[in-house]
């Protein structure tokens, strides 16, 4: 069992109408800006939305992960209810994990078809917050950017799944560079982190081994194949 950490920014809140706590802060400072965490107990995401143009047009929403900074974009025609967010973003997380796993282990349909119920069965805690965490902001920022300059390039009124998914890929391919202490900073790529967090928190701890790298293109799963079979979990 493990907790999930939805933070929402001031934009995200408002847009789904919600009317959220703070995370507490020990010393009375930074509220409502407090850092987020990602540890064997908990993941946190922090969730932004942006409109695609100024002050109309279709919606897109930026999730990034706390320790991975793995983002997942998802497109929106209008605000969805709470529990309809949940629902399409956990198939988003699960699914990008899946996705990737599947193509580097040689997984057959019978092994995939267990790990999408291992998932699921997990059941993990969820809990809602008013709070943007200043050091993964500026990767909201940069990601919002990319939405732009994508929608601006190909002349587009929107970004459908695949153009989300194929963005927050590219995205996730390179590296990034956060924080680490109070001076020095580390480099690494969001997918392998990504990669590595779903192995520990959703493998059994017997198949925990570090999948090879040869890709088994024919065991993709896509993210509407996978939202297919949670259907009939």
């Amino acid at each position: 069992m493990y907790t999930v950490i939805m933070s929402a920014t001031n934009a995200f809140s408002k847009w789904l109408k919600l009317d959220l706590p703070r995370i507490p802060s020990p010393d009375g400072k930074r509220i409502g800006t407090q850092p987020l965490l990602t540890n064997e107990l908990q993941v946190s995401w922090q969730c932004h939305v942006i409109q695609n143009f100024y002050k109309y047009g279709e919606y897109t929403v930026i999730a990034i992960e706390a320790n991975s900074r793995y983002c997942i974009l998802m497109p929106f025609v209008a605000a969805p209810t709470l529990e309809e967010f949940e629902r399409l973003f956990f198939a988003s997380w699960h699914g990008h994990f899946v996705n990737y796993y599947t193509q580097q282990c040689n997984l057959d349909q019978h092994n995939i078809d267990s790990l999408i119920h291992s998932i699921m069965n997990l059941n993990p805690t969820i809990n809602w917050v008013r709070n943007t965490d200043m050091s993964i902001n500026g990767h909201v920022s940069d990601t919002e950017q990319w939405v732009k300059q994508m929608l601006a390039d190909y002349d587009l009124q929107y970004l459908n799944e695949e153009d989300a998914t194929g963005l927050a890929h590219h995205i996730n391919s390179l590296q990034k560079r956060a924080k680490k202490g109070q001076s020095s900073s580390k480099k690494f790529i969001p997918i392998d982190r990504f990669i590595d967090d779903g192995i520990s928190r959703f493998i059994e701890t017997k198949n925990k081994s570090k999948p090879q790298s040869s890709m088994q293109n024919n065991n993709v799963v896509s993210l509407e194949e996978f939202r297919n079979r949670l259907s009939k979990i």
